[in-house]
């Protein structure tokens, strides 16, 4: 059995769509999870409609990080970075994201459990021991 983590976010469509392009590679955020998530789903931020999902491929904690840097890693202006991220004494966490489609991810998160069985399998041998 594995266990798989997905971060439902608020997001502006207009950032959804530079990722759902491929324009935008990172996603920036506050704080931190209790494990490293696999993947974003993106939600409208008044709406709540799911605009769409994000495989999460690496993630890199910031301590160090000024309004320009944050506003060319994520793709954004540094006006918005501003705006989003206040307190230059907290950590952001930047995400390397590529989009997918629901299917794709679920088929994805299916063959890794059929990964592991498999690999499960070869571990026992026909006495039951683990080799």
């Amino acid at each position: 059995m594995l266990s798989h983590m997905m971060v439902t976010a608020k997001l502006r469509p207009e950032l959804w769509e530079l990722i759902a392009t491929g324009v935008k590679r990172w996603e920036l955020r506050y704080g931190e999870y209790v494990c490293t998530p696999d993947v974003f789903q993106f939600i409208h931020p008044d709406t709540r409609m799911i605009l769409g999902y994000a495989r999460i491929v690496d993630e890199v904690r910031l301590v160090d990080w000024t309004p320009g840097l944050l506003a060319q890693l994520g793709t954004v202006d540094v006006e918005l970075v501003e705006a989003l991220f206040k307190d230059r004494r907290m950590p952001v966490h930047a995400y390397h994201v590529i989009p997918v489609e629901v299917g794709e991810l679920l088929d994805g998160f299916a063959r890794r459990v059929g990964d592991d069985m498999a690999l499960n399998r070869e571990l026992l041998r026909g006495d039951g021991k683990v080799v």
